[in-house]
């Protein structure tokens, strides 16, 4: 008798798994970041399923506040800026892995419409300059795929920022990102420099 129950136990996961693998998720989602810190939303649909998830930063302050908690705001955004430029400085060497996947899973998304608004700058300009590169490449592959797009980037090269506003809707499959993803992944280059980064961060 457990074998049987076991079996159909397992038909049942492998049955749920392969349901999710290849079914649509319809994702909707808006996320802004200033000098207050973070916040959006998120709704993401699967078959008759919907959930909402809302995403604030608990350290956002009232403009009314002291000029104290202001400073505080102020630092929140600027370590957060400081970790995007380590983050992108180990990125500048596998930037050709990184654009492939890039592609790859941007071409397994269908954008309904997009809007991405962007301003920012990093204490090394070198940095900024190669995130301008990045961001260019994946914007113009979203606007060959959404139906609508508009977008709007800003590097600063003079002080350290971090403003966004972006908005979207898309749907995706899971096993389309698959291939992009094992492509990736066996490069000995990504290998070494995402050891590195996980050394230094965690």
């Amino acid at each position: 008798m457990w074998p049987t129950i076991l079996f159909f136990v397992l038909l049942l996961l492998l049955l749920v798994i392969f349901v999710i693998f290849f079914a649509a998720f319809d994702l909707v989602f808006s996320f802004k970041i200033d000098k207050n810190g973070y916040r959006g939303n998120l709704r993401v649909s699967f078959l008759r399923l919907s959930r909402v998830i809302s995403i604030e930063d608990s350290k956002k302050e009232e403009v009314t506040e002291s000029f104290a908690v202001a400073g505080r705001a102020d630092k929140s955004n600027s370590a957060t800026v400081k970790k995007v430029s380590s983050f992108i400085s180990v990125f500048h060497d596998i930037k050709f892995p990184l654009l492939r996947l890039m592609n790859d899973t941007l071409r397994a998304i269908r954008f309904r419409s997009f809007s991405f608004n962007l301003k920012w700058g990093f204490s090394d300009p070198a940095a900024t300059g190669i995130t301008c590169g990045f961001l260019y490449a994946i914007l113009s592959i979203i606007n060959t795929r959404a139906i609508h797009c508009d977008y709007q980037i800003l590097p600063l090269f003079d002080e350290e920022k971090l403003e966004m506003d972006s908005k979207a809707s898309l749907r995706f499959r899971f096993y389309r990102f698959v291939p992009g993803i094992i492509r990736f992944t066996t490069k000995k280059t990504v290998l070494k420099n995402l050891w590195i980064l996980l050394r230094k961060n965690y």
